[in-house]
């Protein structure tokens, strides 16, 4: 299992994090009800809201399932793209995203110049094209 990483101080009030926590509480129960193959591994995600000045932006997961979510980020998200969101995001694990992309380190440029794993790229591809496949009402 590996280590959760430290989270530096953050400016995010309590109130910001308590409110991105109550919509992804939501998200989960909803995705219980509509999509309970998402439900049940978005259960297992560990989330962890992070805010302005860390290193995670957007979203992230650990090969654990702790899942990084930027308040600010997901503040700009609908209820159903937070779903998404987590889905998304506890995919990478569940489908064993990092332990088999150990020996894969081809990194490539993208069109904004942010470098990025071709190997995690490859993942969100698939990842996303399941989640559409899946066509539930939720996400």
């Amino acid at each position: 299992m590996s280590s959760v990483p430290q989270l530096p101080p953050v400016e995010m009030s309590d109130e910001d994090e308590r409110a991105l926590r109550m919509r992804i509480s939501q998200a989960r129960t909803r995705l219980m009800v509509h999509c309970p193959f998402f439900g049940v591994l978005v259960l297992k995600l560990n989330p962890k809201i992070v805010g302005t000045g860390h290193s995670v932006k957007t979203a992230a997961v650990t090969p654990d399932g702790n899942g990084f979510f930027n308040v600010n980020f997901c503040a700009t998200l609908t209820d159903k793209q937070l779903a998404g969101l987590l889905v998304h995001e506890v995919l990478h694990p569940a489908f064993q995203c990092f332990e088999r992309g150990v020996n894969r380190n081809v990194m490539v440029m993208t069109s904004g110049g942010q470098i990025v794993s071709l190997w995690n790229v490859a993942h969100d591809y698939a990842i996303n094209l399941m989640i559409d496949l899946f066509d539930c009402p939720d996400i």
